[in-house]
């Protein structure tokens, strides 16, 4: 600034400052300086400014479906934030965490941090947390990168983990009992229906009336299955087999990770043996009731003599 009196004691201030770079803000304006000039100078008055990036969020939501009815048990699952140059430190991302527990499965974490304009990307960390019982997790989703971050503004993101109840088991024995069980060697048949999951006609083959089942595994859970005995082994000579009896039921649900029994018992029993009786001669009956008349006459007339 020219033209000003040796002598002179002047107060300088910083005027309007320019619009700062994209995603960056101006600190405080430094204060006036005051000098009084002389014909030797300098007349100097400095002044620093500071630019800085304002702080945004990305707040994290953990999402499980497909939880059973009690829920999942207390489960951190954790999360890296990679925000790249802008990280917090050199190759060092942000990091988000979110407990579930119970019925309770959706939850926000706590917001994080991160300079306004980063371009971050969520990746949730493996290994995930135990599953419920006989339940199991799907793979853990691809990483999400989000848009550019703005200045006091969250950016919100979702990651979801599917639950999936395991495969069960369908297990169906047959038993024989009754007079003469340890006599039965041979096949019973039955039509197991599971659904999609089939299986049709299936036996099993019973020695000694020892008890035998047979499996099938892989039945997805909560699947309705039907178990129909269709034939039975020759029963010993004798005996024989009374109708079937299913226990708990013919039908069953497949229980997610588990076994679900039918058994089905044949009783053997001596059936009752009718006589047939020949049919008397016709003339011999009235032979004989002409008989008893006479001999009905005769204590009659007995009796009456006496």
């Amino acid at each position: 600034i020219s033209s000003v009196p040796a002598g002179a004691t002047c107060t300088v201030s910083e005027g309007a400052l320019p619009t700062p770079p994209a995603n960056y803000v101006w600190g405080a304006s430094p204060p006036s300086v005051m000098l009084t000039t002389t014909n030797a100078g300098p007349n100097n008055a400095a002044f620093t400014n500071t630019l800085s990036r304002p702080p945004s969020t990305i707040t994290v939501t953990k999402t499980v479906t497909g939880a059973p009815v009690a829920g999942i048990p207390s489960s951190t699952f954790n999360f890296n934030v990679d925000c790249g140059a802008d990280d917090a430190s050199a190759g060092v991302p942000y990091t988000s965490a979110v407990t579930l527990s119970g019925t309770t499965t959706t939850l926000a974490g706590t917001p994080v941090s991160v300079p306004a304009g980063a371009v971050c990307t969520v990746t949730e960390q493996a290994p995930l947390p135990a599953p419920p019982t006989n339940y199991s997790y799907g793979a853990i989703p691809a990483g999400v990168t989000l848009p550019a971050t703005t200045a006091a503004t969250d950016t919100p993101v979702t990651v979801t983990n599917a639950l999936t109840p395991n495969p069960g088991t369908l297990n169906v024995v047959q038993v024989v009992n009754g007079p003469g069980a340890n006599l039965v060697n041979g096949t019973f048949t039955y039509t197991v229906d599971c659904g999609v999951a089939g299986f049709g006609t299936q036996s099993i083959t019973i020695t000694g009336g020892v008890s035998n089942s047979i499996s099938f595994s892989g039945i997805p859970a909560n699947t309705t299955c039907t178990v129909t005995q269709t034939g039975i082994a020759a029963a010993p000579a004798g005996e024989d087999f009374g109708p079937p009896v299913y226990s708990p039921a013919f039908t069953v649900v497949i229980l997610a990770g588990g076994t679900s029994t039918v058994t089905i018992t044949n009783t053997l029993f001596t059936p009752f043996i009718q006589i047939a009786v020949p049919l008397l001669n016709m003339w011999f009956m009235l032979l004989m009731g002409i008989a008893l008349l006479l001999i009905g006459a005769y204590v009659q007339r007995q009796r009456s003599k006496n």
